[in-house]
């Protein structure tokens, strides 16, 4: 996995706890047809009470089992640059992956994804009025040679016992056995190869992050290393789920909690890593044809109301593909943008590191920019005797870039009016400007108006300082802020760490005349073609909610977002919603 990305690590509320809490209570059931009379009441306590349970005497034989994972092994095992001859792509999504996401955070894990049956067909796009379908193609390695046939084999296996389990959970709800089958025809169902690899943060990083299936059934085979771990439904406690030799992991999904109005529920889970030992694991993921609307079923709602609107599973599974695109059940990196990041008064690139970090880690191109006089831009505010020159390193930035390359501009507070400039002076290079609870200037809304409103609502700047190079009698030339303000007002919600960070890196930022920066930041309809999206920090102290409501009002941008829970500082109290926000507002734009 090469060196340790700040994108795996897990906010602190959902690490992996030291203590494992093996689950004994999970039920163990025997399908051996001995056991028969029991098998529907003990399928459905485990159902109720956990979501979850094991299944051993099931009739896939071992071997299919041993050839599919000693052909995982070996396909794991090769050089990564074999193994992304088959990665997938924002066209087809199945293949190999390295760099998939759950809750936004990146997994430790790689896998390869394949479908069964083929030819397997989803809808082209999420509209409701598009009715073309799009067939999703398995890509297979040329080593292992033997690993579509072992595959192939396992799904016919797989297949088998998930329409038996299927019939025995409708038989436990008091349904006919055969009261699903009719809901599968067509089904899209994928298995995935799961390769854990060992990992030096196991404290600090998941394979997979808490989860649900959106799907109907998963049947998970898992080695002796285990790692899957269940919440517990009356406690909200991890268990670990122990290894049980020829046994499969059976849990409920979304769709079998909406077919059974919540009689059943989907249970979140999340997998551990181990630092010494790799680990690998087969799920099969089962759902029903993509023409199937996913609602209660009329003979479990007689009587009480339907928790759930209908939805049709595959303009479901089509818009999943459409906001993360690649996706199968977790969260990946979009196609390449390049996204250039702009800082904000007195700050620098530094300032961007998180969001740096995890865009870069998604495969993003991310230039962060020192603005002249800050950072470590070697110019001294003194230097600057105009806006423009503040500026120009963006300026130069952009103009630089090649004609054919269109970039992400982001300004957060200050450099709001940095990135107006390069809208206004090369439209054409910008696919889209996102201000991050920043300044934003425009034909509508110029930026005397702008200072003025923001003075106004300007509070006390506490332990503040200007300094008056022309004099005690003339306007102030910089600005720094004080320790105690960037406590209370600046990164009030932000790592204390992260706030010491700031206080010793800081730089004065240069006061400019009025006329100066109306001269400099005459905005047009150039500045307007370019499409704007503005994100609100819910708790900025600095550039106050009503503040930025009031810009947005006055120069209306094309879309606004809203980041809660964030200060001033949004790229390092929230980094990962607004990275979240950053991939989304690129892909749509772009």
């Amino acid at each position: 996995m090469g060196e340790v990305d700040p994108a795996f690590i897990q906010d602190t509320q959902h690490r992996p706890e030291l203590a494992v809490i093996e689950a004994e209570g999970i039920p163990l059931i025997d399908l051996s047809s001995a056991n028969a009379s029991n098998h529907v009441s003990q399928i459905a306590d485990a159902c109720k009470n956990w979501g979850f349970f094991q299944v051993i005497n099931h009739g896939v034989p071992s071997e299919s089992r041993r050839k599919i994972e000693d052909a995982a092994r070996k396909f794991f095992a090769l050089p990564l640059e074999e193994k992304r001859k088959v990665s997938r792509d924002e066209v087809n999504p199945l293949g190999y992956f390295d760099t998939e996401h759950t809750k936004n955070v990146r997994d430790w894990k790689e896998v390869f994804d394949f479908v069964v049956p083929t030819p397997a067909f989803i809808p082209a796009s999420p509209d409701p009025d598009d009715k073309e379908l799009k067939e999703l193609t398995n890509q297979w390695p040329q080593y292992p040679p033997e690993l579509r046939e072992v595959c192939e084999e396992y799904a016919r296996e797989m297949g088998k016992l998930a329409f038996k389990l299927l019939g025995l959970i409708s038989l436990s709800l008091g349904l006919p056995e055969n009261r699903f089958n009719i809901l599968f025809e067509e089904s899209t169902n994928f298995i995935r190869l799961n390769h854990y690899p060992p990992c030096p943060i196991p404290h600090l990083a998941l394979g997979v992050g808490r989860h649900k299936d959106s799907r109907a059934l998963t049947i998970l085979a898992q080695d002796d290393v285990g790692g899957l771990e269940v919440k517990r439904k009356t406690n909200g406690e991890w268990v670990r789920v122990k290894p049980t030799p020829d046994a499969f992991i059976i849990n409920v999904g979304d769709i079998i909690q909406v077919w059974s109005n919540d009689t059943y529920e989907s249970v979140e889970h999340r997998v551990t890593v181990n630092s010494e030992r790799e680990r690998f694991s087969i799920p099969v993921f089962f759902s029903p044809g993509h023409h199937v609307w996913v609602k209660p079923l009329e003979e479990l709602t007689k009587g009480e109301k339907p928790k759930y609107r209908a939805y049709n599973w595959g303009k479901f599974f089509a818009a999943r593909r459409r906001m993360y695109p690649m996706a199968s059940e977790g969260r990946q990196a979009n196609p390449v943008k390049h996204f250039v990041l702009v800082h904000g008064s007195c700050h620098g690139a530094w300032s961007w590191y998180k969001i740096v970090a995890l865009l870069k880690s998604s495969g993003h191109k991310v230039t962060a920019l020192d603005l002249a006089a800050s950072g470590i831009n070697p110019k001294q505010v003194g230097d600057l005797r105009s806006i423009s020159w503040y500026f120009q390193p963006l300026r130069d930035f952009v103009e630089s870039l090649p004609a054919d390359e269109r970039v992400v501009l982001v300004g957060h507070s200050l450099g709001g009016l940095a990135i107006s400039q390069a809208m206004e002076k090369f439209p054409e290079k910008v696919s889209v400007a996102v201000f991050v609870t920043a300044s934003m200037p425009g034909p509508t809304l110029n930026i005397s108006t702008l200072n003025q409103e923001s003075l106004r609502r300007q509070g006390p700047l506490l332990d503040s300082q200007f300094t008056y190079d022309n004099g005690p009698n003339n306007p102030p030339t910089t600005f720094s802020f004080g320790p105690l303000f960037l406590s209370l007002n600046v990164y009030q919600l932000s790592p204390t760490e992260d706030l010491a960070l700031g206080t010793v890196l800081m730089r004065p930022v240069r006061l400019f005349i009025e006329e100066d920066m109306s001269n400099e930041l005459m905005l047009s309809k150039k500045y307007a073609s370019v499409k704007r999206v503005f994100i609100i920090s819910e708790e900025d102290k600095l550039g106050k909610r009503d503040f930025q409501l009031w810009m947005i009002e006055k120069n209306p941008p094309d879309a606004v977002k809203e980041i809660k829970g964030s200060d001033h500082m949004v790229m390092i109290s929230k980094p990962k919603e607004l990275w979240v926000h950053l991939q989304a507002i690129a892909e749509k734009y772009s």
